[in-house]
């Protein structure tokens, strides 16, 4: 006789669970809204500016705007205060040189943001990259005992542990390079040297959503046994190769430089799993690249996985012992 009064109780506490939580669900959509639709309720937002920006960048390809409105800070000049037109406004063309002009003048405006020169392209335009300091999070960040968090600083503490080399680190990397230097980029970190213009001529390629590579033995062919970096391995070599280092596009002229590749004919996969195999036949699996004096060696799979992949080895120690002479073997 307990168990139906228990039952009820049972399904009215779910019932109230479930209302509770539709109720939140509205509020923070309505707070949501109210925040989109007034982004910086605190700060003077250039009302132009946001009317066109949206107008271009709120489309159906996009989850939401790529940018919703610029803010207007004292001293800072806004794209229009430069150019005399708003950059990005549906119908209207910019120039590299005004996007050039722009950044530099932003720049000299606000400390909070930084340009590096990396280089020109074949055609003779600088490359820049942009970097943007948030004032809030600018400076360092403290590891150490305090009231509040008694239990950090042990067993070790540091004043200042602010994270990554900054652009300022990636600019050094490259006149590392320049200067004689060996820069290897082992599965992920290939993004870093293509993305922040280390090497010209290699785009990482977008695989579709039918790419799937979660972890296995894939037959790598050597292109070039003449490479320092390929010496002692056979033609044909198995490699282990994970889903999340990417794959590489390379341009007719940089070809020259591909070490290793995933094999172009026949089945790619030894061992594993390999998902729309046609999108990694043929793919770089090693590129040396020459980059002024000293050679910049990417590698779109981890050749040390868990201390597992013996027989991938030898292509990183190669690639350190003959770094001084890595031209050898080049095909002209």
């Amino acid at each position: 006789m307990q168990s139906k009064p228990s039952v009820t109780k049972t399904l009215l506490l779910s019932l109230l669970v479930v209302f509770a939580v539709f109720l939140l669900q509205i509020h923070l959509s309505a707070e949501t809204e109210s925040r989109s639709s007034s982004p910086a309720n605190e700060q003077a937002v250039d009302e132009e500016y946001t009317r066109l920006i949206k107008e271009a960048t709120t489309k159906p390809e996009f989850l939401s705007p790529l940018t919703s409105y610029l803010p207007q800070v004292e001293g800072v000049p806004t794209p229009k205060d430069i150019l005399g037109y708003i950059s990005g406004a549906p119908g209207k063309l910019t120039y590299y040189e005004d996007i050039l002009k722009y950044m530099n003048a932003l720049a000299d405006a606000s400390p909070n943001v930084q340009v590096f020169s990396i280089g020109k392209t074949s055609e003779g335009r600088e490359m820049i990259i942009v970097n943007g300091v948030d004032p809030e999070h600018r400076g360092s960040l403290a590891f150490v005992q305090t009231q509040e968090f008694k239990h950090l600083g042990t067993p070790d503490s540091c004043e200042d542990i602010t994270g990554g080399m900054g652009l300022e680190g990636v600019s050094n990397l490259q006149k590392f390079v320049m200067d004689g230097g060996l820069l290897i980029a082992l599965h992920n970190p290939v993004r870093l040297a293509i993305d922040y213009g280390l090497v010209r001529g290699i785009d990482v390629f977008q695989t579709s959503s039918k790419f799937y590579n979660p972890g296995s033995l894939l037959q790598g062919e050597v292109v070039n046994e003449k490479y320092p970096v390929s010496y002692g391995f056979d033609k044909e070599m198995p490699i282990y190769r994970s889903q999340s280092g990417p794959l590489l596009k390379i341009e007719e002229e940089k070809e020259k430089h591909v070490v290793l590749r995933y094999a172009k004919e026949g089945e790619v996969c030894l061992s594993g799993i390999v998902k729309s195999q046609d999108e990694i036949k043929g793919k770089a699996a090693v590129v040396d690249v020459p980059v002024g004096k000293g050679h910049i060696v990417l590698f779109t799979f981890n050749p040390f996985w868990r201390d597992l992949s013996h027989g991938n080895y030898m292509f990183v120690f190669n690639a350190i012992l003959n770094y001084n002479d890595l031209d050898a073997g080049l095909k002209k």
